[in-house]
Order: structure tokens, then sequence, then C-alpha cells
């Protein structure tokens, strides 16, 4: 699956449940300011107490609650070498209400996919990268941001990614920053107005020490983005009209938006 000898020993060695006793001798405040109810603390420590915690009890109270969004944003066409091209500008947005388990490198990917022969294709600008805001936890800090650019790769044709810090640390290991939210923008373009847009915008979670990392799965409009081994998946998947209008049908995953805010969320 791609994993170091140095990755897999430190799979094989985690421990998820020293994550969760780790967070429940946190005080209580500090768990309200990582967006803990009175409810989850509870339920958090009555999990730490336990001598052996059972999966089901991991997963209850590990899950956090991230929205993410894929919208429509604008569209268009310009002259390039003579001949008229078409673009669509599109945007990828998400937000955390809880603070994960894990605060190291996430990864968002959006891969992309044509209808016709006439293929969409990533178009760089400069003002189209990824912005995460990392917003002190605490009231007596300074707010943080961090700039990432987009990578595409002939390795991984008609996707793109960015990795971001989802967290910063003080000298003594103590969370002091969290990336609550962020965004990326993006432009694709195409000779063609008359082909139809598919879409994966994915975010991936990393939930153990590696590099974050993704393949392509499918081909042609069921491609896909897989993250590798250890990464929590999010998904906003839909099928575009040639006008960028979307059925609630061809939302596949997640919250889509197409043009004249068509589309939503299954």
């Amino acid at each position: 699956m791609g994993c170091t000898h140095a990755q897999i020993n430190e799979i094989r060695k985690f421990k998820y449940d020293d994550e969760i006793r780790k967070r429940a001798k946190l005080d209580n405040e500090v768990l309200r300011s990582y967006g803990y109810t009175s409810e989850e603390i509870v339920l958090l420590r009555q999990a730490a107490s336990m001598k052996k915690i059972p999966e089901n009890v991991m997963r209850d109270i590990s899950t956090s609650t991230m929205t993410s969004i894929l919208r429509y944003q604008s569209n268009g066409s310009r002259i390039e070498a003579g001949s008229t091209m078409y673009y669509v500008n599109m945007k990828f947005s998400w937000s955390w209400s809880r603070i994960p388990f894990f605060t190291i490198v996430d990864m968002v990917a959006v891969v992309f996919a044509s209808s016709t022969g006439s293929q969409f294709t990533y178009y760089s600008r400069a003002s189209d990268k990824v912005y995460c805001n990392l917003s002190p936890i605490y009231s007596n800090g300074s707010t943080n941001s961090q700039t990432v650019s987009w990578v595409y790769s002939t390795s991984k044709p008609n996707s793109i990614s960015a990795s971001f810090v989802l967290g910063l640390k003080d000298s003594n290991g103590n969370l002091t920053h969290f990336a609550y939210s962020g965004y990326g923008t993006f432009q694709l373009t195409n000779r063609s107005n008359k082909s139809r847009l598919y879409i994966d915008a994915s975010y991936g979670h990393t939930t153990i020490n590696i590099t974050p990392s993704y393949s392509l799965s499918g081909s042609g409009l069921s491609i896909g983005i897989k993250f590798r081994l250890g990464m929590d998946e999010q998904h906003c998947t839909g099928y575009f009209y040639e006008n960028f209008t979307i059925s609630i049908a061809y939302v596949y995953h997640g919250t889509v938006f197409g043009k004249n805010g068509t589309g939503g969320t299954v």
C-alpha cells in the first residue's frame, strides 16, 4: 500500500486508546475550548477509565464533526492562442466543530473527469491556493494563517492536492492553534462547452504519524480519490451539466452546489 518499513512499525505500535486517555486528562475548560460539550466530556472520561476501550466506544467518542462543501463559483470563456477556451471556477471548503485526536498534517485532493473526448484540465493561477486559518485555542493567543499551493503531478493526471499543518504546539507539546476552517479555489478549462464535468473533492485526515498521500481509483466518470492507510476520508462528489448546474440525483457524496444553487447534500 506504499508504506515504508518505518511507517509500518509506527502503525503496528500505535495505540488509539492511549490518545483517548491523554485527551481525557485535559481540564474541562480546555476540552470546552476544543469544542466538546459537557455530555461529551463525561463520555470521554468514562471511556478513558475503562481497562480496555471497546471499538464501538472509541468510534463514538472520536467522531469529530467536520463539514466540507464543493461549490461552483463562476464560469466564462477567453481567447487563448487564437481559439476559445471555456473555464469554470470552483471552491472546496471545510470546517471543524471539534478538534480531532490527531493534529498532524492533513490533505485535500481533487480529481476531475469529462463526459466527452474534450477534457477539462487544471489551469494554474497565482490566486488559486489552499488557505487555512490557524486560530488560537486560548483567547490570549495570536491568529496564524497558512497558504499552500496546489500540487499537480503528471503521475496523477486530472487531479490536484495540497497538504497543510492542522495544529501548532508549544515547547511542552500542548496544542496552541488549530486549523478550524479552510478552503481552496481552483480553475478548470476546456476547449468545448458541451462537456459535462465530474469532480471528487476530498479531505483526508491523518490519524497516525505518516505522510499524507493519495491514489486514484476507478477511471473515466467513476474516478475518485483514495487516501493512504491511516487517513480518514470525507468526499464531496458530483456530476455537473454543461451549464454547471447539478441535480441532487448527481450529488453522490457530501454537499455539492452547482450554478444557481442547484445540488445539495446527500
